[in-house]
């Protein structure tokens, strides 16, 4: 798996689907979040050591994307 188109991948699925969520109640703060599910496989391992196929997909307020395994 490339591990950085899955990231953009999942970046525009969550701009089509309109899931991006601020991190917090304050759209100052530093960025968005969203959480992608990836109906094709697992994309690697939670911090508790389970495997997972959803992306969590982070956006700073200039843009930059940043993904990571993520807990359904």
């Amino acid at each position: 798996m490339d591990a950085e188109k899955a990231v953009l991948d999942a970046a525009a699925y969550a701009d089509k689907y309109s899931l991006w969520k601020p991190i917090s109640g304050n759209p100052a703060d530093f960025a968005d979040k969203a959480k992608v599910p990836v109906i094709n496989g697992n994309v690697g391992i939670t911090g508790k050591g389970e495997l997972t196929n959803y992306i969590n997909i982070y956006r700073t307020k200039t843009g930059f994307i940043h993904g990571c395994p993520g807990n359904p």
